[in-house]
């Protein structure tokens, strides 16, 4: 490897870059960087920064931004002197006079649109933040094809630096951005594997698991291809006996490679377990959490029923305790108010959005609504008040028809932890929408976004008609351009169970019940 020829540091316009610099690798960058993006918000972003005048001010927008977002901003001058709009225009300027002078510095514009992205989360335009993501994507998948045109030409595979930097980094966050902020029918469109697929569809892991990464990025890449092969099974099949072969089949494929990744987690753990240190361990819980997202994920489309889901008790318990461990770290999960801006580490909401709702053991079901109370903020675009609000609520509607509901109050659980609602309680899917009375009024522009609920129920048995419940819904006061509309989770990154499907194709020929709110 040949080391890299020092440039001198670009210079510096602006008096408060540094400072926001400072500020950014110091408090922004780590929460960034959450369990598995270290090495490219802590490592590769200051290096490109000591070079790169468009990549030194975006860091500084997203530093200004970030201290304005905090409750507790550092003492001295504030960042916020300077508007991150003029660094932002700057950056901006910036790459497009790069991209014009060297064409092919795709690296850096990868790098860029991913920080782009932050930027304009930070300043809640989740619409801008999925450009910057998607154009990441197409760049990175342009870049893919070039790579494999070139290899099969020179017979060799390209070993050098700035190809090792796009598949262990950039790749990596950009699968990630795709699968928990797109929208899915832009994200079907986007088709983004970091693992090769073979004829019939399934994907190929390998032999063996190198680094704790790879393995994170094996999962994330199967629940991305199970995704999209569901969303053409869902196009080009209807419901009925051919779908549900078809079904099986994609299935059996998703166990076959879950049941390889395991082995070669197995093996990873054997070789390389006795040398990972105390700060490595979040991050392998990180992983084993979204081994479970899949796993419930093939039981939510297994499940004939919602009772079928009380058979994976253990499997909770042993979720909750992870997600326990993991938001005892003081570092990205702080107590009180104090905000968290953005993560890649999506497993936590997903896994507790199960745990929450398809868990009706009493006392593990109220672990994992504290869980849910106690994480700050978001996971990029989901808001974990949200769901807090909404699965307290299911809980109740649930227990309200079981006669020995005030026992199940009992913080341990109590002697009643066995007493599960009856299918006929149960909750099957939920639905969120904007009120018609959520467009802010002129005096009040940032008045909280209203939202309504559906719940949606099998009162007369499974075999019998839907029924829905209605209420208006108003979690919190956060503004309507920071977060997505809470929606079904287990739904959207795996696949809808066919009595679901059926539920969305009758839509509303289903008669309306409302209750009104408080």
């Amino acid at each position: 490897m040949t080391p890299r020829t020092l440039v001198p540091a670009a210079r510096v316009d602006s008096p408060i870059e540094p400072r926001a610099l400072e500020y950014f690798f110091h408090r922004t960058a780590p929460q960034l960087a959450g369990f598995f993006d270290g090495a490219f918000f802590q490592s590769s972003v200051l290096h490109a920064s000591l070079e790169e005048p468009a990549i030194r001010q975006t860091l500084a927008a997203i530093a200004i931004v970030h201290e304005g977002k905090t409750l507790n901003p550092v003492e001295g001058q504030s960042l916020g002197s300077t508007s991150p709009i003029q660094l932002y225009n700057k950056a901006i300027r910036g790459i497009v006079q790069k991209t014009m002078k060297e064409p092919n510095a795709v690296s850096l514009v990868a790098m860029i649109s991913i920080l782009f992205a932050c930027l304009e989360y930070l300043r809640g335009n989740a619409a801008m933040s999925r450009s910057h993501i998607t154009s990441g994507i197409q760049i990175f998948q342009s870049w893919m094809e070039n790579k494999k045109s070139q290899n099969q030409s020179s017979g060799r595979d390209d070993t050098s630096i700035g190809s090792h930097f796009m598949e262990t980094e950039i790749g990596p966050i950009l699968l990630s951005l795709r699968t928990i902020v797109l929208d899915r029918d832009t994200a079907k469109n986007l088709r983004l594997l970091m693992n090769p697929v073979n004829v019939h569809g399934d994907l190929t892991l390998g032999d063996r698991f190198d680094t704790v990464q790879q393995a994170r990025v094996g999962l994330v890449d199967l629940i991305t291809q199970t995704n999209l092969r569901f969303d053409k099974l869902d196009k080009y099949c209807p419901l009925g006996p051919q779908y549900n072969e078809k079904a099986s089949l994609i299935i059996k494929s998703v166990e076959k490679t879950f049941a390889q990744w395991d082995a070669n987690f197995d093996d990873l753990a054997l070789r390389r377990g006795s040398s990972w240190v105390k700060r490595q361990r979040p991050s392998i819980n990180a992983v084993r959490l979204i081994k479970f997202d899949l796993s419930f994920g093939v039981r939510n489309y297994l499940a004939d029923s919602e009772c079928a889901w009380d058979a994976g008790r253990a499997d909770f318990e042993e979720a909750l305790s992870l997600i326990e461990n993991l938001i005892t770290d003081r570092d990205r999960f702080c107590p009180g108010n104090n905000f968290r801006p953005l993560s890649l580490d999506f497993a936590i909401i997903y896994c507790l959005h199960t745990l929450s709702w398809k868990c009706r053991w009493p006392r593990l079901r109220r672990w994992g609504l504290d869980l849910f109370r106690r994480i700050c903020g978001r996971e990029w675009l989901l808001d974990a008040e949200k769901y807090f609000i909404i699965f307290s609520r299911i809980m109740e509607i649930e227990e309200a028809g079981t006669n020995s509901s005030n026992q199940l109050e009992l913080p341990d659980g109590g002697p009643q932890e066995n007493i599960l609602p009856h299918e006929h309680l149960r909750i099957h899917h939920f639905q969120v929408s904007v009120s018609n009375q959520a467009s802010p009024s002129p005096e009040d522009p940032e008045q909280p976004t209203k939202y309504s609920v559906t719940f949606w129920s099998k009162p007369y048995g499974i075999d019998g008609p839907w029924h829905k419940l209605t209420e208006p819904l108003q979690p919190g006061a956060s503004v309507a351009e920071e977060s997505t509309i809470p929606s079904n989770l287990i739904n959207e990154f795996f696949a809808k169970p066919p009595r679901i499907k059926e539920l969305e194709r009758l839509g509303q020929e289903i008669d309306l019940v409302i209750r009104e709110g408080p």
